[in-house]
């Protein structure tokens, strides 16, 4: 297969195209319109320049920031678990906002799920005043036998996010 370079002029779609391969988000053809990049019309098309192209895409990707605030996965799980413990029952709701808070750390910081759940448990636990055993630092795992991981519906971290179903 030959090697294939991007030809110089591109049409709005396939510029919208190559602006969503390079900013890793959406970008419709109305949206490229908005923005200031010079282009020519050319019979009913309006084509762009690939260096106008790269030149604006650069500079918005050198705007952009890199991570978002770091955020409080105690503080997330707590509002999750509060709108549902009424709907779902406190087991249910736990095993939920615990789930959603660790979609939104991992969201945030790009962490992979295990840290991340690390992570979260060990901010709950912070939060609820109780402390965690070895996971001073979010690498480290919780024992086992420690008290705080032993309620009904998790007995370990692995076990977090397993649901259990009662007859």
């Amino acid at each position: 297969m030959q090697d294939e370079t991007p030809p110089e002029r591109l049409r709005r779609s396939e510029a919208a195209a190559y602006a969503r391969r390079r900013l890793g988000q959406s970008v419709k053809v109305n949206t490229l319109r908005s923005w200031p990049i010079p282009y020519r019309q050319l019979g009913r098309d309006a084509v762009y320049e690939l260096a106008d192209l790269d030149r604006f895409i650069d500079a918005r990707l050198k705007a952009a920031p890199v991570r978002r605030a770091p955020i409080d996965p105690a503080a997330i799980y707590e509002k999750r678990r509060k709108l549902l413990v009424g709907n779902v029952g406190a087991d249910e709701a736990h095993l939920r906002a615990t789930e959603h808070a660790v979609n939104e750390y991992r969201r945030c910081t790009g962490a992979d799920f295990e840290t991340a759940k690390r992570a979260v448990l060990a901010a709950i636990a912070r939060a609820k005043g109780k402390v965690c055993p070895g996971s001073s630092d979010v690498g480290a795992k919780p024992k086992n036998n420690s008290p705080i991981w032993a309620s009904p519906s998790t007995t370990t971290i692995e076990g977090a996010f397993d649901v259990k179903h009662r007859a």
